[in-house]
């Protein structure tokens, strides 16, 4: 399975649109990535003049069928900002007329005896050795923290070591939204929690300096929430630590979790093929030219 890295017409000019944006202070990481992927796009399309047709935004308004709705209006929200950049430029470009993007998500409120079920089965995962999988090793402290603050999971994979003082008892979480940093108070109980899970960590020889709280595994959730993956299960080999992730009817085997953002990103181009396929993806070493291997099954 490939895929081009070859420079689409637009390569210069999404560099240039997203460095004067993150001049005037916008986070533009995502639209970054989301208009490499529309780049990729326009050179599969054949693309060879300047100027977003009505044809060619329904074509991104079309792929990623398996995202949420509320995910699809941003990603085209995104295209209509760089096309009304394009028209400032002296370029003619279509500008759609969009509705209010509108998140059809319904929130889950858990009971008291869910929680305490669910903090049951996290107590019941067991160390068995060093390298154990950080899912295993971080997922009773993270859920507790989770439970214990109200703050999100990518704001929990976000935390380095330096940003948890327990002294105080407060969780700093940086660069939130308009790029403050935001204080968050912790329990006693947390706080005696997150004592407990750094003791583990120095005891099994991890670093408690300035590096991630919790492990690379659950840098995998935050990547999933980002390119809106309906995963099914995730699997960790505990022989080899092998990471494997089941979307549909395909299973996506990931390796030790090396270059998980690079790997995440091919797969979000890929998925609009063989989403309706059932089959093996054999990413388990990231390729630069994005050559996977693919097998089908009945």
């Amino acid at each position: 399975m490939n895929k081009s890295h070859n420079r689409g017409i637009y390569t210069d000019l999404i560099t240039q649109y997203i460095a004067y944006k993150r001049s005037l202070g916008f986070k533009m990481d995502d639209t970054d990535e989301r208009l490499r992927r529309f780049d990729r796009l326009t050179i599969e399309r054949g693309e060879n003049s300047i100027g977003i047709s009505k044809e060619l935004f329904d074509a991104w308004i079309t792929i990623g069928s398996i995202e949420s709705d509320y995910n699809r209006c941003h990603r085209i929200c995104i295209l209509k900002g760089f096309s009304i950049y394009l028209q400032q430029l002296g370029y003619e470009s279509y500008i759609p007329k969009l509705n209010k993007c509108r998140s059809n998500y319904i929130p889950y409120i858990y009971t008291k005896a869910e929680i305490n079920a669910i903090l049951h089965e996290c107590d019941k995962l067991i160390l068995k050795k060093s390298n154990i999988p950080s899912c295993k090793f971080a997922m009773p402290a993270l859920i507790r923290m989770l439970y214990g603050t109200g703050i999100r999971v990518g704001e929990a994979i976000k935390l380095t070591h330096r940003d948890v003082d327990l002294n105080t008892g407060v969780l700093i979480l940086r660069e939130c939204k308009n790029g403050q940093d935001r204080l968050v108070p912790m329990s006693l109980s947390l706080r005696e929690v997150c004592k407990d899970y750094i003791a583990n960590k120095q005891m099994v020889g991890l670093s408690v300096e300035d590096d991630d709280v919790f492990d690379e595994l659950l840098n995998l959730t935050k990547l999933i929430e980002k390119y809106q993956f309906k995963v099914k299960k995730i699997q960790v080999d505990e022989k080899t630590m092998d990471l494997t992730i089941y979307i549909r009817r395909l299973s996506v085997e990931l390796g030790r979790g090396d270059q998980l953002a690079e790997k995440m990103s091919d797969l979000a181009d890929m998925l609009p093929v063989i989403r309706k396929k059932r089959g093996k993806l054999d990413m388990s070493q990231y390729m630069e030219d994005g050559n996977y291997s693919f097998k089908e099954t009945e």
